[in-house]
């Protein structure tokens, strides 16, 4: 069952990969460097299409929330507990303020 209906028989501004002969590494190629104490995630987008997912869907973002949960256990856990936050936020009918101060909280952790 497709979840994207409204947009069949459109051309899509990021990647599709139902497509007829779609080839992820056209459009993104993912590179990861780990070691016990260390691990890294980058997105390289190689197309519009790439670019385009990578802008949109927030790529630069889940690289660094592998950055930190790779590094630091302290900064991982307090990434974790305000996802699973976010989480619950999201699921109570008032809780929209609660993800946005989160969400704010992240983004700092992110910067920092």
């Amino acid at each position: 069952m497709r979840v994207d209906k409204h947009v069949v028989g459109r051309k899509l501004s990021i990647i599709d990969p139902s497509l007829k002969g779609f080839n992820y590494a056209q459009h993104l190629r993912f590179l990861q460097i780990s070691t016990e104490d260390f691990s890294f995630a980058k997105y390289l987008p190689r197309s519009p299409e790439g670019i385009e997912t990578y802008g949109k869907l927030s790529f630069e973002e889940l690289e660094r929330a592998h950055a930190i949960n790779g590094l630091h256990a302290i900064s991982m856990g307090l990434h974790d507990r305000l996802c699973r936050l976010m989480q619950s936020g999201l699921s109570a009918p008032d809780g929209h303020e609660l993800v946005d101060l989160l969400a704010h909280l992240k983004l700092s952790i992110y910067r920092k």
